[in-house]
Order: C-alpha cells, then sequence, then structure tokens
C-alpha cells in the first residue's frame, strides 16, 4: 500500500514537472523578495550601529553586510533556476507533441494514397462520403445550404484544418492552380494548394502534391462533415490522387 501510495505520488509529480516548477520558482520570487526585506532591515542596523563610531566607507559597508544578502541571491537562483527548466520541458512536450502530429500526418497521407491505389476513385469516394454521414448521424448534424457568395465553414481533409471561405473562391484557387501547373511543369504541391486556400504550410507539403497530365485537371467535388464544435461543415475533396513529386 505504501508502496502504491509513492508510485502515484511519483507519476502525478512526474506528469505535472513543468506545474511544479513554474509554482516553486513563483514562491521562491516572492520569498526572495522577503528575505530581501529582512536582508535589508539588518544591514542598515548594522550600519547604524558602526556609523556611530566612525564614518564607514563603501568597501566597509559591503564587508560588514554582504552575509544579509546570501539567502536572497540564494533564493532568486533557486527560483530563476526552476523557471528555466520548466520552459525548457514545455518546450520539449512541444516538439515532442508537433513530431508525433508531423508523423501522425504523414502516415495518414500515406494510408490514403495506398488506399487510393488498391481501391479505385469512385469506391475511395463512396467510402468517404459514407464516413462523413456517420460522424453526421452521431452528431445529429443540420443541413447546409451553400451559397456562391457566403462564407463556409470548410475543413481541408488532407491535413485536417478548418478555415472560412466562399464557394467562389474555392473555384478561383482551383482555377488559378491549374493555369499555373498548364503554365509550368504540370505539378502542383501541396503547399501551393494550402497557400491559395490561404492555410499554412504542411511539414512535408513541399514534397507531395498532384501532377497535371493528358488533359487532366485539379479538380474535386463537396462534402459534409462534423467539426469539432458540433457544427457542419463543407470539405472539398481532390479527384487525384496524391504523390511524391519529387518522383514525378
Amino acid at each position: 500500500m505504501k508502496k502504491f501510495f509513492i508510485d502515484n505520488i511519483q507519476n502525478w509529480l512526474l506528469d505535472h514537472e513543468p506545474e511544479c516548477l513554474t509554482g516553486t520558482g513563483l514562491i521562491g520570487f516572492v520569498l526572495t523578495s522577503i528575505e530581501l526585506s529582512k536582508a535589508t532591515l539588518k544591514s542598515v542596523k548594522q550600519i547604524e550601529r558602526y556609523s556611530t563610531e566612525k564614518k564607514l566607507t563603501k568597501k566597509e559597508k559591503v564587508k560588514l553586510c554582504w552575509k544579509y544578502y546570501i539567502p536572497p541571491v540564494l533564493g532568486f537562483l533557486g527560483s530563476t533556476v526552476c523557471i528555466i527548466a520548466s520552459n525548457r520541458i514545455y518546450a520539449k512536450r512541444n516538439i515532442t507533441l508537433a513530431t508525433t502530429c508531423a508523423l501522425t500526418e504523414s502516415a495518414f497521407n500515406e494510408y490514403r494514397n495506398q488506399t487510393k491505389k488498391v481501391l479505385d476513385d469512385e469506391k475511395e469516394k463512396q467510402i468517404t462520403q459514407n464516413t462523413n454521414k456517420k460522424i453526421e448521424e452521431k452528431s445529429g448534424s443540420k443541413e447546409i445550404i451553400l451559397s456562391d457568395d457566403s462564407k463556409h465553414l470548410f475543413k481541408e481533409p488532407i491535413t485536417g484544418a478548418y478555415f472560412q471561405s466562399t464557394w467562389n473562391d474555392i473555384c478561383k484557387a482551383i482555377n488559378k492552380l491549374n493555369s499555373y501547373a498548364l503554365n509550368d511543369n504540370g505539378i502542383i504541391s501541396l503547399n501551393r494548394y494550402l497557400e491559395e486556400l490561404g492555410l499554412q504550410d504542411s511539414f512535408n507539403g513541399s514534397d507531395v502534391g498532384w501532377q497535371i497530365v493528358g488533359g487532366t485537371l485539379l479538380d474535386g467535388y463537396l462534402d459534409s462533415c462534423i467539426a469539432p464544435n458540433d457544427k457542419p461543415c463543407l470539405t472539398y475533396e481532390i479527384n487525384l490522387k496524391l504523390g511524391d513529386i519529387k518522383n514525378m
């Protein structure tokens, strides 16, 4: 029982290590301020006591009072170390989280590409639509009335990013990308596509994309899903397979 209790405390401290260090640092700064006030009062009294005999120089005052400031200096250094250590732990956790998200995104894209190789476009489209319908049924979504010039909530299915846009703006972005590809090398990177939609670049978005060949243009179809806030939103699924543009 005692070992179980100790293990639970250790696990809790490890999980909340940054918070504990931050709290310790803040308490340390408060105590440092108190100790600094006490040291100053002691120094003033000590200087007044010896000043009655003779006038003290600055060096003599420092020599007389420096020891009173050891506790606040140590407290300040200890508190600073706690805050710095807390920030470093937070930074490491954020890097780990970002790396995990990037790997998950890469794995999902690879899975999506391999699925499209096995299934034809119609079956892949049907699976996506059936999945979205299941999500809608569980969330009790409402119908979305699409207006060309009104802004709607969209979800970019490759990265999972949500954004506000109009149907006309998305059509303009697709036309601009097709024009760019036809006048260049026929390659549209994922990051170029995301930039046209007003979204941030993807982790590996410069390495993957679509190739416009044989008169086939970048196009897609509208579908619907449920956002994390339980509101219905639209998705725009690209009809071409996402691939490694370095090998195109």
